[in-house]
């Protein structure tokens, strides 16, 4: 705190707004409503003291996001679309993938159906070749159902932590008031 001054307001004690505090606050990535919660503040009064304490120019740059809140928030973003886009990703190279063995598969088919094999030893490395094909399939097949698997368990998991933050936060807020009426 670079200030020691203080405020009365609803019964508590709160430390007096500044604007360098101010600026300090919304650089660290601050939320106005986080700053209205730490001076006691509500809507109407921090924009009447941002009128009053800062310029036109200030106030907009200082709502644009800033500081490590912006990145975090970015972040959980990308959190939240990185699993997706790269099963999506994964899923196109698969499918890629098993397109061109088939193709691959049956372009040996026909090959082998319309060439007249004379050897058995090449007839039987083209049957080889098809098994290898058939099999590499099946196990990009099972590739793509576990990476599905595995997209659906972290949505899950992600939509159960959204769950359980929304209650912490529903049960921090009801301690905060529980704290505001004790005091």
């Amino acid at each position: 705190m670079t200030s020691s001054a203080t405020v009365l307001h609803d019964g508590i004690l709160y430390h007096k707004l500044t604007k360098e505090l101010y600026i300090n606050h919304k650089k660290d990535g601050w939320t106005d409503r986080r700053i209205m919660g730490r001076y006691g503040m509500n809507n109407v009064s921090l924009s009447k003291w941002k009128k009053e304490n800062l310029t036109k120019d200030e106030i907009t740059n200082l709502s644009l996001r800033k500081g490590p809140a912006a990145e975090v928030k970015k972040e959980k973003r990308e959190f939240k679309q990185a699993p997706i886009q790269t099963f999506d990703k994964e899923l196109k190279q698969a499918i890629a993938e098993l397109k061109e063995l088939k193709k691959e598969n049956e372009d040996l088919t026909s090959r082998l159906t319309l060439a007249k094999v004379e050897d058995n030893s090449e007839l039987e490395n083209l049957k080889s070749a098809c098994s290898d094909l058939e099999n590499e399939t099946i196990t990009l097949q099972r590739q793509i159902i576990e990476k599905d698997y595995e997209i659906t368990n972290k949505d899950y998991a992600l939509q159960s932590l959204n769950i359980k933050m929304q209650n912490y936060q529903k049960e921090n807020a009801a301690l905060k008031e529980l704290v505001r009426l004790w005091i």
